[in-house]
């Protein structure tokens, strides 16, 4: 399974902000590794970047996002794939223990956008 998760620029931290973080982690819970997707292109954008981040997660096949906030745009394309959402609650939180929460089922899901 692959986990996606807005990472702050250290690519150490959860980023507060979905569609206009530095970067989104990928985790893939079979080999436990991150991946780091560039999502500078939706740092900046006008608009639409909730729309575009969303996208690129949908296209690297993330079944899973962990994110302190998604938008109603990001949400409808995350859902309309299938994409199950968690709150992650807790500031400053490492990726590493996103994932730790996720697997040990304290997030909870979410069921609609959360600003």
């Amino acid at each position: 399974m692959k986990i996606g998760i807005p990472s702050a620029e250290d690519k150490k931290n959860v980023a507060d902000n979905f569609g206009r973080s530095d970067y989104f982690a990928v985790y893939d819970t079979d080999a436990k590794t991150f991946n780091y997707i560039d999502n500078s292109t939706n740092l900046n954008a006008v608009q639409g970047a909730g729309i575009q981040s969303s996208s690129t997660l949908v296209n690297e096949k993330v079944e899973v996002v962990l994110s302190p906030r998604i938008g109603p745009k990001a949400y409808s394309v995350l859902n309309s794939a299938g994409v199950k959402m968690y709150l992650i609650k807790e500031a400053n939180t490492s990726l590493e223990k996103a994932v730790e929460f996720f697997q040990n089922n304290q997030l909870e899901e979410m069921k609609g956008f959360v600003r």
